[in-house]
């Protein structure tokens, strides 16, 4: 009965629901729009409305966490009512710039979306430090973040089983009772939940008071135990494994694989996440450990860093800079500067940290220094170092060709113009190609055919790459036709190898022996023959990569993969029956794989 009687009633709950509208009615109304235009998107089958809905999904997106930095700093600044309504009429006036400022597409490039995501990693960030601008309040700082994640949580699950249990009754509706329920209502309805139901919550639970450090308040035992036994061990595990890798860059002294940069961000990320998360303790006698934690982890993050750079400068050195890698360079760099400041500085402000996030995002998002300004600049410089290397450039005009230019040349300037065409827009190309001939291609090419139209009107034959369309690398497979046999003339005998382990054949009159197995790593065909010692290696991989070219439904033709090679007085030759397996831009996996090895002892 005293359950029932704390339950809150149903005119608390709506009370509640128009008390938090009126302190964030834009908040709430910006939540309404974007939820509005995803909706109807989402059912839309009229080509006529996308584009501006599109438009008008992101204007109203960014309006949720920009109405609330404005909100939550006007209130802490102690603003009257009014001021608070012309706080928010700028910032609606801010927004309608910003949807006036994008393209009848939104999506002609992919340049515009990610300005979108950084712009709200950025006002999101904002949210969490604006309230203690050119304040001495790191506690309430603390404090009111602390307020903000658990609040975060509560929504999340909320909205979960909100969601769940809406869900599956419109299932049970539909299996039930044979009501005709489309798909697209699931994904509407989870739209609708996650946005404005999600949203109200998180906003009924931010503070209204921001001096609300009180240091009697007991530290919540359930961050604690999040902090302490999830994101700890985590943070362990990935200590070990850079570490570990760090310590086998230097064994071998090879370069660092650019896989790796993601891996230290994310551990960074958890780390920092952690101290933030228990910075409150520190100074406790019982948590010392946590002091010795917050004094190490930075240290401990500098050799990591240094591998973080080396691993993007590589890549930029090989390809040039692209958004992406720009994104990854500018969180080193804000990474790098976090740690010199909590290593040698004296004051360790935690407010600098969501601080460089939203600076990082806002500079790497617009500006001459942009992800995309640079990016832009760094491709066209690489495309025109190329075309002027395979001597299609003459004062800066296309001319024909007067040599063959090398398949290798080719593929690489067809990956720029891709990733231009696809990042920068058709305008990338002006410098080269005229402007009737740019709207030519605009008008009458379809959209994944223009990179293709790009590089015939530059005067060479655009080379497909498998990778770029395939981020989780390609899956092939390859096999001899059963009808078809294989010419062993002029050959002595016929092996069949398999990858399964290392194979023994004997050769010749029993005297000779061949060892041969599949080096995975390669993957590459190595033979051993005895008593000789002599070796010998099939580049297995690279004959894999060239078929890739190719490749037609996953398929590459098998012809392309009889290879031969000479050990001693041997020759052999290997011809694949079947081999299937997966392709990474910079890795081969075999599956499994079968072959024919012909050997011939030749004369002396």
């Amino acid at each position: 009965m005293q359950f029932i009687k704390k339950f809150p009633s149903i005119g608390a709950l709506i009370k509640g629901a128009i008390s938090t509208f009126r302190r964030f009615p834009f908040v709430i109304l910006s939540a309404i729009i974007t939820t509005f235009a995803l909706v109807l998107l989402i059912g839309e089958s009229d080509n006529a409305l996308p584009h501006w809905m599109q438009k008008l999904a992101m204007t109203a997106g960014l309006g949720v966490p920009l109405f609330i930095a404005l909100i939550t700093w006007g209130e802490s600044r102690r603003a009257t009512r009014g001021t608070l309504w012309s706080i928010q009429g700028l910032g609606s006036i801010l927004l309608i710039c910003y949807y006036i400022s994008l393209p009848a597409d939104p999506f002609v490039d992919y340049s515009y979306f990610i300005r979108f995501l950084l712009l709200q990693v950025m006002l999101h960030f904002t949210v969490a430090f604006i309230p203690f601008l050119g304040k001495n309040q790191v506690e309430d700082f603390w404090q009111y973040n602390k307020s903000l994640f658990l609040r975060f949580l509560n929504s999340a699950l909320f909205s979960a089983v909100m969601y769940i249990g809406l869900l599956l009754a419109l299932i049970a509706a539909k299996e039930l009772f044979g009501i005709d329920i489309p798909e697209k209502r699931f994904f509407q309805l989870f739209v609708i939940i996650a946005i404005i139901f999600n949203t109200w919550i998180f906003l009924s639970g931010i503070p209204n008071n921001l001096h609300i450090t009180n240091t009697t308040a007991p530290y919540p035992n359930g961050l604690r135990i999040f902090a302490q036994y999830i994101l700890l061990p985590l943070i362990g595990l990935y200590f070990v494994i850079l570490y570990a890798y760090e310590l086998k860059i230097i064994i071998a002294w090879n370069w660092p694989k650019g896989w790796v940069s993601q891996l230290v961000l994310w551990f960074s990320v958890v780390g920092i996440l952690s101290l933030l998360l228990l910075w409150p303790l520190r100074n406790l006698s019982e948590n010392r450990w946590i002091k010795t934690f917050t004094k190490w982890f930075f240290r401990a993050l500098i050799p990591l860093v240094a591998m973080l750079f080396l691993a993007i400068l590589e890549r930029i050195g090989c390809y040039g800079i692209t958004v992406n890698r720009f994104l990854v360079l500018a969180m080193s760099i804000g990474l790098a500067l976090l740690v010199l400041y909590f290593v040698f500085g004296r004051a360790k402000d935690i407010r600098i940290i969501p601080i460089v996030v939203c600076l990082t995002a806002l500079f790497s998002a617009y500006g001459p220094f942009s992800a995309f300004a640079i990016s832009k600049y760094s491709q066209k410089s690489r495309l025109e170092s190329y075309l002027n290397k395979a001597g299609l450039l003459e004062n800066n005009s296309l001319k024909m060709a007067t040599s063959q230019i090398p398949y290798d040349e080719r593929l690489e300037m067809s990956e720029i113009i891709r990733y231009l065409a696809e990042w920068h827009g058709l305008d990338s190309f002006s410098p080269w190609l005229s402007d009737s001939t740019l709207n030519t291609i605009k008008s009458n090419v379809s959209e994944h055919q223009i990179p293709d139209s790009i590089a015939k009107a530059m005067g060479f034959d655009y080379v497909y790459n498998p990778f770029a369309a395939r981020n989780n690398g390609i899956y092939f497979r390859a096999a001899l036709k059963e009808n078809n046999g294989v010419m062993i003339y002029g050959y002595n005998q016929l092996f069949n190898f398999i990858n399964d382990d290392k194979q023994t054949f004997f050769i010749g009159d029993n005297q000779d022996t061949l060892y041969v197995w599949l080096e995975n790593e390669q993957p590459d065909i190595k033979l051993l023959l005895a008593p000789q010692g002599l070796t010998g290696n099939i580049a297995f991989s690279d004959s894999i990569r060239a078929a890739l070219a190719d490749i037609h439904n996953d398929e590459i033709n098998c012809d392309r993969l009889d290879l031969a090679t000479d050990i001693g007085e041997y020759s052999f030759r290997f011809k694949v029956k079947q081999v299937s397996g997966r392709a990474d831009s910079d890795s081969i996996k075999i599956y499994n794989m079968s072959t024919y090895i012909l050997v011939r002892k030749n004369s002396p």
